[in-house]
């Protein structure tokens, strides 16, 4: 069976369950011949369990305009503010300190993030998360 040929990939960062025809997901889903209540409604009802999650979505439209969704691992910003218990970021990054990793913390964000990342490696995927962290 042949593959189909894709025509556009919309990446977007949407939030679980939270999925909505607001632009700026609705507009870019519009001009690319997709339902856009049609994928709101599929995309909510499957991640409504991960409701305080920001979650990079790639949706793969094809030439016939039928079209699928790739949902990533979270983001790396919201699994350190998870793992470190706090509501926002250093205001200043690598000046103002909000808090301190330890290194198994660090491996089980890289754990979590390990399909996404570049490495299959537990110990460049761990010095990547903690790149990020520094930034």
């Amino acid at each position: 069976m042949a593959r189909k040929e894709i025509d556009k990939i919309i990446k977007a960062h949407l939030k679980g369950g939270g999925a909505s025809p607001a632009p700026p997901l609705g507009p870019a889903l519009a001009a690319a011949g997709i339902q856009v209540m049609d994928f709101c409604r599929q995309f909510n009802d499957a991640t409504r369990e991960r409701a305080e999650e920001t979650l990079p979505t790639e949706i793969i439209v094809y030439k016939d305009k039928s079209w699928e969704y790739r949902i990533k691992t979270p983001l790396t910003r919201d699994l350190v503010k998870k793992e470190l218990g706090i509501e926002t970021a250093s205001p200043e990054p690598n000046r103002v300190r909000v808090g301190e990793l330890s290194r198994q913390q660090l491996e089980r964000i890289a754990r979590i993030k390990m399909p996404d990342l570049n490495t299959s490696d537990l110990e460049m995927a761990t010095r990547i998360i903690a790149g990020t962290c520094r930034q």
